[in-house]
């Protein structure tokens, strides 16, 4: 019974640490519309899954995911570097040039991009996200966690 319940808490904590691990961001802002019948329609991307980690010492690697609630007609995604300080919480924008993607007719959404970076800085990626569902254009923005 106590190899068993040992058992338990390790796969248990495997779980939970994965989770951790691969930052969640929830919409920071996101517009609405109203539909004929008079009730609030959230746009196509709610929820995005962010991962920004070190490829190299001098190369970041972000992906972002998400389903999507309906078939989006374009999705345009603005990435932004960010240099930030764990002690203020402080963000500053990065001498790296923003990357900007799009695509169009989409069921799914995915996104990734490589960033230069100093491997002494801690960083933090935002993402804009603007989504074009039944003519109604929603956006939102997200950040990663720090790396």
């Amino acid at each position: 019974m106590k190899r068993l319940f040992r058992t338990f808490l390790s796969l248990l904590t495997v779980l939970v640490l994965s989770f951790s691990a691969s930052g969640h961001a929830y919409a920071d802002t996101t517009m609405t519309s109203v539909s004929d019948e008079g009730s609030i329609v959230v746009e196509s991307v709610a929820r995005v899954s962010i991962t920004a980690t070190r490829s190299t010492s001098t190369s970041a690697k972000i992906t972002a995911y998400s389903t999507l609630s309906s078939m989006a007609s374009s999705i345009t995604t603005t990435a932004t570097l960010y240099e930030y300080n764990s002690a203020t919480g402080a963000l500053t924008k990065a001498s790296a040039t923003p990357v900007t993607k799009a695509s169009y007719n989409c069921a799914t959404y995915n996104f990734s991009c490589s960033f230069p970076i100093v491997s002494s800085k801690t960083y933090k990626v935002k993402l804009v996200i603007t989504d074009n569902t039944n003519g109604s254009n929603s956006t939102t923005t997200v950040y990663g966690n720090a790396f």
